[in-house]
């Protein structure tokens, strides 16, 4: 205890220093005295460039050694590999392995990486623009003689190169895995392309990052501000604003396929990419004019200080960003509410509603069916159109006198007949025709049926059956349905106690897939006449009868030997083409001239099918197999016609065949499922359908 007293009384918390002696002041009688001379600095443009490339790179720097941003991008570069992995090499699925197309490829990192740049831009948004207040450091910066500019800017392309460094790092992935297979047709456009289609919609979310955080007061009120400005962007139509003019930031997919090339709406991207650009950037024009340096002023204070100041450049530039974001505005809202009819979700279920309500009684009226159709299809793949003629016959195969018969059009109508009866209803909003025989069609009795129509895209409209090359036109997107269709009614059960509709009895699956309660299973005579540009083939069902060339066309006539299931099928494109003869039955291929990596060994496998299905089910029903390609933008995998198999790309011609045994049980399997159609089995079409849901 008398040690730790005598070490208490002697220890002291003042700091001991030592004395300094003083140095002993010698002046010099020589001593010259200097003038003061003022250091001139230099504000021209090459010294404020380099001020602006050297804080530009403090931003960075300050965002790449963050933690935050290093585990971010962590996760995204192992979500985008395992992407590429479970769906290139593991096969997805269906199972086989694809060749890594860069469409392929982007296809698959385009969700995660707009997730992971909009994560990225909440935050570091925030960060880069209150950095110096969060340090503060910021009185110091703002003395300094630099121009507000050149701190702006940097903070901006700061913010603007962060869903840039994400892109590309998602490039690279892509790349280095199509290095690893082998793989040398990068198509370096097409991953550059991403910077306009996906980048520029994130160089938007950008600049109203940086509008919100120059405004508000602290960086997580901005973060906070800004994230539920994105949160409602995505939720935008059940707030009522889902026109893309009002929808924020929205620009539409835009997506590729080896066979089309850009599938969707171009033209409206292009106009809406002008549109919230010059938004964006008089968004950014404002955060620029309200850019505080010193103390942080309040509201009001910016606003009295966007007012007053504006240079003559200022007023033009702003003057022009208003003009085109106007101008831009005006054109969007003439072809989409004008050129063409603009549809909501809210108007689209009150179609439905009223359809119901106002059809239903007609439900359970007896429907005629086809046994004889002839069509001419013209195809004008350019201009994204085609016109039909259509001349079938009816049968009543009812046990009872048919005096009326109700029609549901799918495309609006150029006319339609029906012999020996009258039209005594035509509703042109829903599309509904009503004939009154002048005598009752007795059971087993035919009448001639006729129609025509015109279908051609107008403004923006997209539709994936018509298109540039790759056209796949079925009966079920054109053919008017013979009676009420309960696929046009509301499904949601919510929706339908909503709008005090009764309890549906069964779920009905949707016209716009495929449904049997439209489709009856007679068989019928076919026969058609397809025209299209002379440089693309068309297909459809039927024997090959004539082909000719005529005023810049090609035109083909096809005509079924027998009667056939009617589930036709009209295609065009610029096929390679590949036949031989297999045992009198012609096996012919019809694909893109860059997708001739699978050829002999679909052949292989179709001979082995044919030669496996007539020793187990009966002779096949056509003399030929026609197997053509479509683009992937359809989400199938491929469906049967009668003598023709449609494939999607994706799903056979650019599948990796180095597994040859996987590869050839799925071809295999394929087909197969496809032969219960081909040889006309008519029990087993049901099942056939249910089947070709999942190919």
């Amino acid at each position: 205890m008398g040690i730790l007293l005598a070490t208490y009384m002697m220890f002291s918390f003042i700091k001991i220093t030592k004395k300094v002696k003083k140095a002993n002041k010698s002046i010099s009688k020589n001593t010259q005295l200097v003038a003061y001379k003022p250091l001139f600095t230099v504000h021209n443009f090459k010294a404020q460039y380099f001020a602006f490339i050297s804080l530009l790179k403090i931003e960075l720097k300050s965002v790449f050694k963050s933690l935050p941003f290093i585990a971010v991008l962590i996760m995204w570069l192992a979500i985008v590999f395992s992407e590429l992995y479970s769906t290139v090499i593991s096969g997805g699925e269906y199972g086989v392995s694809q060749y890594p197309f860069t469409n392929q490829l982007i296809s698959l990192i385009v969700n995660p990486l707009t997730l992971f740049s909009l994560i990225l831009i909440i935050f570091y948004s925030a960060e880069i623009v209150w950095k110096e207040r969060s340090l503060n450091f910021n009185l110091i910066i703002d003395a300094v003689p630099t121009k507000n500019s050149v701190f702006f800017l940097a903070k901006l392309f700061a913010i603007l190169l962060i869903p840039v460094i994400i892109i590309t790092t998602g490039i690279i992935m892509c790349i280095l895995f199509q290095i690893s297979l082998n793989y040398n047709n990068f198509e370096f456009g097409l991953y550059t392309s991403l910077y306009y289609h996906l980048g520029l919609q994130l160089a938007v979310f950008s600049m109203i990052a940086l509008f919100i955080n120059s405004l508000v007061k602290s960086k997580y009120l901005g973060m906070g501000i800004f994230g539920f400005i994105v949160l409602l962007s995505f939720k935008s139509d059940a707030l009522g604003l889902e026109h893309p003019l009002t929808s924020l930031g929205f620009m539409p997919r835009i997506s590729f396929t080896n066979m089309n090339g850009y599938y969707g709406s171009l033209s409206l991207f292009n106009h809406l990419a002008m549109y919230w650009l010059s938004f964006g950037l008089l968004l950014v024009f404002i955060s620029f004019k309200i850019w505080n340096r010193g103390v942080v002023a309040n509201f009001s204070t910016k606003l009295k200080q966007f007012k007053y100041g504006f240079t003559s450049i200022q007023k033009v530039l702003s003057y022009l960003l208003i003009v085109v974001f106007i101008g831009f505005g005006s054109l969007i809202f003439y072809n989409m509410s004008i050129v063409s009819e603009y549809e909501t979700r809210a108007d689209n279920l009150d179609f439905r509603e009223q359809y119901e309500k106002k059809f239903k009684q007609y439900e359970d009226l007896e429907r005629p069916y086809s046994i004889s159709r002839k069509t001419e299809v013209a195809i004008f793949p350019k201009e994204s159109r085609y016109t039909l003629k259509a001349d079938y016959i009816l049968k009543n195969g009812s046990d009872q006198p048919l005096s009326k018969v109700f029609v549901t059009e799918r495309l609006p109508l150029e006319s339609i007949t029906i012999k020996n009866a009258n039209l005594v209803t035509h509703d042109c909003v829903y599309g509904i025709y009503i004939f009154h025989f002048e005598k009752p069609l007795q059971p087993n009795d035919t009448v001639r049926y006729t129609f025509e129509l015109k279908h051609e895209l107008n403004g923006y409209e997209t539709d994936k059956t018509i298109v540039n090359n790759g056209t796949y036109i079925t009966h079920r997107n054109f053919e008017p349905i013979l009676g009420y269709s309960s696929g046009i009614e509301i499904t949601d059960k919510v929706e339908r106690k909503k709008r005090n509709l009764p309890k549906r009895e069964k779920d009905i699956i949707s016209d716009e897939h495929i449904a049997l309660q439209d489709f009856n299973n007679e068989k019928t005579n076919f026969e058609t006449i397809i025209s299209t540009s002379s440089n693309q083939t068309a297909l459809s069902s039927g024997s090959l009868v004539k082909k000719w060339s005529e005023n810049n066309r090609n035109y083909y006539h096809y005509k079924s030997e027998n009667k056939v299931i009617p589930m036709i099928a009209y295609l065009s494109a610029s096929y390679k083409t590949k036949k031989v003869d297999y045992k009198g039955i012609s096996i012919e291929q019809y694909y893109d001239s860059a997708h001739s990596f699978n050829i002999e060994d679909i052949e292989n496998s179709t001979k082995q099918t044919l030669d496996y299905c007539e020793e187990n089910f009966g002779d096949y029903a056509f003399n030929h197999v026609r197997i053509a390609e479509i683009p992937s933008h359809w989400s199938f995998g491929g469906f049967a016609h009668p003598g023709v198999i449609s494939m999607v790309e994706d799903r056979l011609y650019l599948v990796d065949v180095r597994n040859n045994e996987t590869f050839n049980l799925v071809a295999k399997r394929t087909i197969q499922l496809k032969w219960l159609i081909n040889i006309g089995d008519i029990r087993c079409l049901q099942n056939q359908l249910q089947v070709d849901l999942f190919l």
